[in-house]
């Protein structure tokens, strides 16, 4: 797929319909604010790695939509917790890594609604270096 340049663009005209600003900087870190409604992206990545990481951003903002839902099915929703003491807990480290790979299954939900084109290998293989990280980190 050569114009990723393209497909990304449509994730951030849906992102921006939801009332987010979408922010590439070379300094970034790819994450959202659910305060300031800004999603992050690094900007020194390729187009596709854009790509990826707006539709894992917009499945965060997915997720947070449905909090509920989420914590019918999780002890704790991540995001909200800023206690040390919770944040080395077992229970946190699991929800945190449901929640990332929750955001990815979302994140790949709306790029098939609107139709965005991927390539499902390095978009699997950006799913798992990311969700690796973070189980790599509390180790």
């Amino acid at each position: 797929m050569e114009d990723y340049n393209e497909e990304y663009e449509k994730v951030k005209s849906w992102a921006k319909s939801k009332g987010y600003y979408v922010s590439e900087n070379n300094k970034n870190r790819d994450m959202v604010c659910f305060e300031e409604r800004i999603i992050y992206i690094n900007s020194r990545q390729s187009y596709e790695n854009m790509l990826y990481a707006i539709i894992h951003e917009s499945g965060h903002i997915l997720t947070n939509n449905n909090i509920k839902y989420f914590l019918e099915k999780h002890p704790i929703y991540p995001y909200h917790i800023t206690d040390g003491r919770v944040t080395k807990s077992k229970k946190y480290s699991v929800c945190l890594i449901s929640e990332e790979l929750e955001a990815w299954k979302r994140g790949l939900g709306l790029a098939k609604k609107l139709n965005i084109k991927i390539d499902k290998n390095n978009f699997f293989k950006i799913m798992i270096d990311s969700v690796w990280s973070y189980i790599d980190s509390i180790n």
